[in-house]
C-alpha cells in the first residue's frame, strides 16, 4: 500500500552536505517551476524505475530558515541513506545564439575556467550548474536543447542539419574537460523538449547514453530513431488511454549500440517501461 508523507523537506536554507547554502529565493523559484505532479526517481538516476510521486511543493518558515516542502508518496520502504533530495539546473552564462545549454555537475560548477572554456566552445554555448543534492558526487552532466521541436517529418533535417554536430561536439568537450580535471567517468545525458499534434504542452525527450560509449555515436543517427518512436509511443498512448506524456526516457545499450530500453513518464506521476526498441 502507497504511502504519502507530508510536508517531506527537499531542500533548505541550511548549510548542506557540498557546503552550499540556498537562499529562500531560490527555493521559491524552484517551487514555482515545479509540475503539480511529478515522479520521483532513485537518487536522480532518469534510467531507474520511478518508486512514487512528488506534490504540493511550497516553501515553509523553519526554525533556523527556510524549507521547500512536498508530499511525496511512495511504494515499500522510504530511503534509509540520504533521504529526500531536489534536482535543478541554474544558468550561470547564457549565449542567445546558441540552441544548447551545458550543466555540469557539483564540484566542476565551481571550476571557472572550466565554465569559461565550454562558454567559448563551437564560437558560444551558454553554461550552467545541474544542483543534485544527493551523496553522490554522480559524474554526469546534462545538455539541454533550446530548440522545440514538433514530432514531424521536418523535424529530422532541423536535427541533422543544426543540432547533432553541436550536440556531439559539445557532449565529448563536456567529458574530455571533466576528465581533465579528475572525473573518472563521465556520462553526458541530453534533453530535447517536442511537441506535438495530438496535444498542447512539451514533452521532454530524455537521453540516457553510455559513459563507454563514444558521444559522436550515442547522439548520432540512433537519436533522430528514438525520436521516431517517440512520436509513435505518444500517438498509441493517446488513442487508448487519451494520457499526457511529460517524458520519454530513452537508455542507451552499449552491446545493441542503440536506445533499446524506453521509460514513458506521464502528466499524473505514473510511468511505464515502453518494450519496443528502435533503431
Amino acid at each position: 500500500m502507497p504511502t504519502t508523507i507530508h510536508g517531506q523537506i527537499l531542500a533548505s536554507t541550511s548549510v548542506d552536505a557540498h557546503g552550499e547554502q540556498a537562499t529562500k529565493e531560490f527555493l521559491e523559484e524552484l517551487a514555482a517551476r515545479m509540475p503539480p505532479v511529478m515522479p520521483l526517481n532513485q537518487h536522480h538516476d532518469h534510467a531507474r524505475p520511478t518508486v512514487g510521486t512528488i506534490q504540493n511543493f511550497r516553501v515553509e518558515p523553519r526554525e533556523d530558515g527556510w524549507a521547500l516542502v512536498a508530499d511525496v508518496t511512495f511504494d515499500g520502504e522510504p530511503p534509509t541513506f540520504g533521504g529526500f533530495s531536489y534536482s535543478a539546473t541554474e544558468l550561470i552564462q547564457k549565449n542567445e545564439r546558441s540552441p544548447l545549454a551545458a550543466y555540469v555537475p557539483f564540484p566542476y560548477y565551481r571550476d571557472e575556467a572550466l565554465l569559461n572554456e565550454l562558454a567559448e566552445h563551437d564560437g558560444g554555448t551558454s553554461v550552467g550548474r545541474w544542483v543534485k543534492k544527493s551523496v553522490e558526487l554522480a559524474e554526469i552532466a546534462l545538455i539541454i536543447s533550446g530548440m522545440n521541436l514538433f514530432l514531424a517529418p521536418a523535424w529530422r533535417r532541423i536535427y541533422d542539419d543544426h543540432l547533432h554536430p553541436r550536440l556531439a561536439g559539445l557532449a565529448t568537450a563536456l567529458r574530455d574537460s571533466m576528465k581533465a580535471r579528475g572525473a573518472s567517468r563521465v556520462r553526458v545525458e541530453f534533453l530535447q523538449p517536442v511537441r506535438c499534434q495530438q496535444y498542447e504542452g512539451t514533452i521532454e525527450l530524455y537521453f540516457i547514453p553510455s559513459e563507454h560509449v563514444d558521444p559522436s555515436l550515442a547522439y548520432d543517427f540512433v537519436v533522430a530513431e528514438a525520436m521516431e518512436a517517440a512520436s509513435q509511443f505518444v500517438d498509441d498512448d493517446w488513442k487508448a488511454q487519451g494520457k499526457i506524456i511529460k517524458r520519454i526516457v530513452h537508455v542507451f545499450d552499449p552491446e545493441k549500440c542503440q536506445y533499446a530500453r524506453t521509460l514513458i513518464i506521464y502528466n499524473d506521476g505514473t510511468a511505464r517501461e515502453a518494450s519496443a526498441e528502435t533503431g
